[in-house]
């Protein structure tokens, strides 16, 4: 298994799946797997890819899980070994209180209501249409470092005329490996 996704279900997040659903050589796991299970496929992958909701404590299960988050401080020591993705509101914190390495989100607007209460006034369509740039660059990305690339540069360009492209732009980010030159 090279790559690793773990996208809770929820109807609110399904724009991300062009992110990976045409990628070669991976397993997707949008729920019900237990701590320990979820433990061994972070081991086994070269890139874990964690999306969905959450919260400076990490990513949450939905209801999808048999715990509240899908991803958090339990699974550290195998994340740690890892370039990962983290797109969740507030995954900064969660990957920079760890020494996490790879591409990683703060509060990301997916929502109108989470438009409004960031204090970013924007259209419903401004919403969607940065939700489907996001997930088609990202999808289009080879790895953790294009991830960003692509973010700075061709989502960069909708962030010029789009207020909520603008505010996720502000809040993206890339910690490479210990010994990466970046």
């Amino acid at each position: 298994m090279n790559t690793l996704i773990i996208h809770p279900k929820d109807p609110t997040t399904e724009f991300l799946r062009p992110i990976y659903e045409d990628r070669d050589v991976m397993t997707v796991v949008r729920g019900k797997a237990t701590r320990h299970e979820t433990s061994v496929m972070i081991d086994k992958c070269q890139t874990p890819m964690m999306m969905g909701h959450g919260s400076p404590a990490g990513l949450w299960g939905v209801g999808q899980f048999a715990r509240s988050f899908a991803i958090d401080g339990y699974f550290i020591q195998n994340l740690q070994q890892k370039v990962g993705v983290y797109i969740w509101c507030n995954a900064d914190q969660f990957v920079r209180k760890h020494k996490l390495s790879g591409f990683y989100t703060g509060m990301f607007i997916s929502e109108s209501c989470e438009a409004w209460t960031c204090g970013v006034n924007a259209f419903r369509h401004e919403v969607t249409e940065s939700n489907d740039l996001f997930a088609e660059l990202m999808g289009e990305a080879t790895g953790p470092a294009d991830m960003f690339h692509l973010a700075m540069t061709e989502y960069a360009e909708l962030a010029e005329h789009n207020p909520v492209a603008a505010y996720n732009l502000d809040r993206m980010y890339f910690a490479p490996p210990a010994g990466m030159i970046h």
